[in-house]
C-alpha cells in the first residue's frame, strides 16, 4: 500500500476527490453563472430575520440532473476537462517549484516551517510564481469545461461534443483569447489567497501561539486561516467563471461584459459576487423576488 506521503498517492486522492465531488461542481459552476432553475423563497435566517432563500445545492444539482437528462452526464459532463486541467497545473506547479529549489505551497505546513518573515516573504515568492504559471497552463481546459457545463443546461448547439471539438469550436470563433477569457482575475484571486493565508498562519504561530510545546494547535492555523481567507477571495472567482465565457455568442447564459471592471461591479450590484459560495442557506438578492424563472 502506498503512503500518505507519497506524491503520487497524493495526486490520485485528488483526482479522485474530484471526480466524486463533481456533480457539486457542476452545480456550482452554473451558480455562479447565475442559472437558478427555482425561484427563491422567503424564508428566515439564524437571526430569525425574513431572507429569500434558493433551495440548496444538492436540490440544485438534482434540477442539473433532470436538466442533462440523467445521472451519467450528470457525473461526465466537463469530467475530463477538469481532470486534464487540474493535471497541468498540478504537473506546472511542482515543476516551478522544483525549478525554484522547493519550499513552496507543494511542501507541507511549509508556514509553520518558516523562521523569519523575510523567509515567509521568499516562500511566497516561489509559490506565487509556481501558481500564476499552473493557473495560466490549465486555464484553457478549465474554460472548456466551464462552456461545456453552461451549454448542456441551455441546450445550446454548441460545446456538445469531446474536448478535441470544443477546442476547435472555440478556436475558430474567437482564436487564442477565447481561452484566457478571466485568467488574470483568477490569478489575482489565486496569489491573494496565498498570500493572506500564509501571513495570517505565520503571524498567529509566532506571535499568538508563541509556545512550542503546543505544536497540534500550530497545525491547525494554518486550515482556520484559508477558510477565513477562501469567504474574502471567492468572488474573484466568480467574476472569472462569468468571464470564461464572454466571447461566446452562442451561449445562453454569455453576458456580454466589456472587461473583468464591468463584470465585477455589475455583479456587485445585483449581488453576484458570492453566488455559490454556500450548500444550504443559500441567500438570493431582494431583486430576485421579481426576476423570472430561468432555464
Amino acid at each position: 500500500m502506498a503512503a500518505s506521503g507519497d506524491p503520487f498517492y497524493e495526486y490520485v486522492s485528488k483526482l479522485a476527490g474530484s471526480v466524486v465531488v463533481h456533480p457539486l461542481t457542476f452545480s456550482r459552476i452554473l451558480v455562479q453563472l447565475g442559472w437558478e432553475p427555482d425561484p427563491p423563497s422567503l424564508g428566515k435566517n439564524l437571526f430569525r430575520r425574513q431572507k429569500l432563500f434558493y433551495p440548496n445545492m444538492f436540490r440544485h444539482v438534482g434540477r442539473v440532473r433532470d436538466e442533462v437528462g440523467g445521472v451519467f452526464p450528470l457525473w461526465t459532463t466537463g469530467l475530463l476537462a477538469k481532470l486534464t486541467s487540474q493535471v497541468i497545473r498540478e504537473l506546472t506547479l511542482r515543476g516551478v517549484e522544483a525549478a525554484c529549489g522547493g519550499g513552496g505551497a507543494s511542501e507541507k505546513n511549509w508556514e509553520l516551517n518558516a523562521n523569519s518573515l523575510k523567509q515567509m516573504a521568499q516562500r511566497c515568492c516561489y509559490s506565487s510564481v509556481g501558481r500564476s504559471l499552473a493557473v495560466f497552463a490549465s486555464y484553457p481546459l478549465h474554460s472548456v469545461m466551464v462552456r461545456q457545463m453552461a451549454a448542456a443546461v441551455s441546450h445550446d448547439a454548441i460545446y456538445r461534443g469531446n474536448i478535441l471539438s470544443v477546442i476547435r469550436e472555440i478556436f475558430n470563433e474567437e482564436g487564442m483569447p477565447g481561452f484566457f477569457r478571466g485568467v488574470t482575475v483568477a490569478i489575482v484571486g489565486d496569489l491573494l489567497a496565498l498570500w493572506a493565508t500564509s501571513f495570517i498562519a505565520y503571524a498567529v504561530n509566532q506571535y499568538i501561539i508563541a509556545d512550542r510545546s503546543a505544536p497540534d494547535v500550530k497545525q491547525v492555523s494554518p486550515v482556520i486561516a484559508s477558510f477565513l481567507v477562501s469567504s474574502w477571495t471567492y468572488r474573484y472567482g466568480v467574476v472569472s467563471t462569468n468571464l470564461c465565457i464572454r466571447g461566446s455568442s452562442g451561449l445562453s447564459l454569455c453576458v456580454p461584459y466589456t472587461d473583468s471592471v464591468e463584470c465585477w461591479q455589475t455583479l456587485k450590484l445585483a449581488g453576484g459576487l458570492s453566488r455559490g459560495d454556500s450548500l444550504f442557506f443559500r441567500v438570493a438578492p431582494q431583486s430576485a423576488m421579481a426576476a423570472t424563472r430561468r432555464r
